[in-house]
């Protein structure tokens, strides 16, 4: 198996559409992927990093429950916040035998849904699962292998803010 990896950039400073599309080496190959990436803003606000962890934390098992389990969309279904550099953004990662446009369509289609869901969640669901973030960031790491793997996510996003795990807990 031939994994290609490639990387591009794109001045996200204007709203748009942004599609990279690759010839495969193997005319076989039946996968593709999409990386769908929402552009946030500057990962130095810490109210809004709090916030898009919180939508995070409330995306991450309805995103793999509704594009994996129930749509079967792709092998590789994840949702992340997503830092490099300044910038800081949403992604959700597919991989599939789909077209990419259907993909990106489901994906968007799933966003709009989920959209409404919170907008409607009652305030005790709401705090509960506000609650559970806080639980979850508060939890010690069990492993010299989990520590260094925060540090260097820090390291490779080039902002070097090791106390953003306690600044959360501060803007809680």
């Amino acid at each position: 198996m031939v994994l290609e990896y490639f990387a591009i950039e794109i001045d996200l400073r204007t709203a748009g559409n942004f599609v990279h599309n690759i010839t495969l080496t193997n005319p076989k190959e039946a996968n593709g992927a999409v990386l769908y990436y929402l552009a946030i803003g500057d990962q130095a606000d810490d109210h809004l990093r709090t916030r898009l962890l919180l939508v995070d934390h409330l995306l991450k098992e309805p995103t793999f429950s509704a594009l994996r389990t129930k749509e079967q969309l792709g092998y590789v279904v994840q949702s992340m916040m997503w830092y490099r550099s300044s910038a800081l953004g949403f992604v959700i990662r597919i991989q599939s035998e789909r077209h990419p446009a259907y993909v990106e369509k489901r994906i968007e289609t799933f966003l709009e849904s989920y959209r409404a869901e919170i907008a409607g969640m009652n305030i005790e669901e709401f705090k509960k699962q506000r609650k559970g973030l806080i639980d979850k960031q508060r939890q010690r790491l069990e492993n010299l292998n989990e520590e260094a793997s925060r540090f260097w996510y820090h390291i490779e996003s080039g902002y070097y803010d090791f106390t953003r795990r306690a600044l959360f807990l501060h803007f809680q």
